[in-house]
């Protein structure tokens, strides 16, 4: 049967200044918020991403306020005295082992009062689990990562030791924003990525409740890091997101599109619907894309995961620059590595990516495949959006 191509992004961008559309994130950008201090409705997470040569994959989150924990969602709303979602914090470590087993430790049993950021070195702690950075004298960024994590369900443990060295620099879009109001800059959204792309090693440990070792390994490979945080719910804002990270010998490619609400289109002084990231041999060659809508065409071709998440089996979008050469980003999602099935609205696939590079007049320059990342957030279906809402409207009618 023909495969019908899922089209994302078919992008054309003029280039006149990186510097215009791009931003090395501050220290400021990087540090722990307490965003729970800051803002009734704030949430933060730290994410982490690696895929090792073992056939490992992992991701990593430390969360808190943690807008996701399904205890937020399910009990808020029936218990009303209940705390405020700035007590809910947890960390989260998840992917799949080199078997192709699927594994998810969601500790959520984290006391908010364990939460500490060591503002010198850069270190956060989360009761048995920390991350810290170090920045060497020509700038390069390590985040050091200790976990020991519980499931609250399933009683696994996961520990491990990794190590996180930035290959290139720090970046954001613009100054990082994704939403600001313009009535009200104080209400926003922000993503930064620390490490667009980093050389990773370590080890692991992953033990059922009786003790049992289930699987312990050698890190070595590549990996992600992004800081997220805001002072509104994203489902006020938000509907859902497409988003992919993937690498190839010489390549780093970012994408992501968001799919705003029509009411925050609205009322927002900057929002942003497109963002690309890509880079050849170290080197950046695109920042930010916004305004721009997307053209999507076929959709025989979605999957539906366990958890009836769809998702696209191809993910494809093409980069023009203003020399006239263009970059054709193919991604063919393979294998579920995530999906909550307990909480339908996000799911998580791995797969392969096609870089091809032409030069003005369609002359090949080069072609690359690798190893992507992609996942689906529906903050709708997720129910995050109904909880907030509900939230928001008693304490309005409060008042």
């Amino acid at each position: 049967m023909q495969k019908i191509t899922h089209l994302i992004c078919i992008i054309c961008l003029l280039i006149t200044s990186f510097s215009a559309i791009s931003a090395t994130p501050t220290d400021y950008d990087e540090k722990w918020h307490h965003m729970g201090e800051v803002s009734k409705y704030g949430y933060e997470w730290l994410y982490f991403d690696l895929t090792s040569d073992d056939g490992l994959q992992l991701s990593v989150a430390f969360l808190g306020p943690n807008g996701f924990d399904p205890r937020l969602t399910r009990s808020y709303l029936l218990h009303p005295k209940n705390p405020r979602p700035s007590d809910f914090v947890g960390s989260i470590a998840q992917g799949m082992l080199p078997s192709g087993k699927i594994f998810s430790i969601q500790d959520y049993g984290v006391d908010r009062k364990s939460v500490q950021f060591d503002i010198k070195n850069y270190a956060l702690t989360m009761e048995n689990s920390s991350v810290a950075r170090s920045i060497d004298a020509n700038g390069v960024k390590t985040y050091q990562l200790t976990l020991n994590q519980t499931d609250s369900v399933s009683g696994q443990n996961f520990k491990a030791n990794i190590e996180i060295v930035g290959i290139e620099k720090s970046w954001m879009h613009k100054k990082g924003y994704l939403y600001v109001n313009k009535n009200n800059p104080k209400e926003y959204h922000k993503w930064v990525v620390s490490v667009p792309r980093g050389k990773v090693t370590g080890d692991y440990q992953l033990t059922a409740l009786d003790g049992t070792i289930i699987k312990k390994g050698v890190i070595n490979g590549l990996g992600y890091h992004d800081h997220n945080y805001g002072t509104v719910p994203m489902g006020s804002t938000i509907k859902s997101w497409y988003w992919g990270r993937s690498f190839t010998k010489n390549t780093t490619v970012i994408a992501a599109k968001v799919f705003n609400k029509k009411g925050a289109i609205k009322k927002a002084e900057k929002i942003v619907e497109n963002i690309a990231y890509m880079s050849v041999g170290g080197k950046r060659i695109l920042g930010t894309i916004t305004g721009i809508e997307p053209t999507i065409s076929g959709r025989k071709d979605m999957v539906k995961a366990a958890n009836k998440m769809k998702y696209p089996k191809e993910f494809k979008f093409a980069i023009t620059l203003a020399d006239g050469s263009k970059s054709i980003i193919e991604m063919s999602n393979k294998k579920a590595t995530h999906e909550q099935k307990d909480a339908p609205g996000y799911v998580r696939v791995e797969g392969d990516i096609l870089v091809t590079h032409m030069l003005k007049g369609n002359v090949l320059d080069f072609s690359e495949k690798g190893h992507s990342l992609f996942e689906v957030m529906n903050l709708r279906k997720a129910g995050i959006y109904q909880l907030k809402k509900a939230i928001f409207d008693r304490d309005v009618l409060k008042h």
